[in-house]
């Protein structure tokens, strides 16, 4: 997912495309907000691993226990390997 919107950011913000560069914040905004409708039932939207953080800590200080704790490392790692 991270490696998808740096793609997209990346295409947004090309000099030689054709977007023109008032629509670029629009466009990256509506870029981030259909990849967490997407992703998000799926991977609790793990774009960041520091936004994948306080709900894990949250879940874990509440009692749920080893729930918080069964794929940390699927999306601390991904999205850093994505980058």
């Amino acid at each position: 997912m991270t490696a998808l919107l740096v793609f997209l950011i990346f295409t947004i913000s090309d000099e030689a495309n054709s977007v023109p560069p008032a629509a670029a914040p629009v466009l990256v905004g509506a870029s981030v907000t259909t990849l967490i409708a997407t992703f998000g039932p799926i991977t609790g939207a793990g774009m960041n691993p520091a936004r994948d953080l306080g709900p894990r800590l949250v879940t874990a200080v509440t009692g749920w226990g080893s729930a918080a704790w069964s794929s940390w490392w699927v999306y601390t790692l991904g999205p850093l390997a994505g980058a």
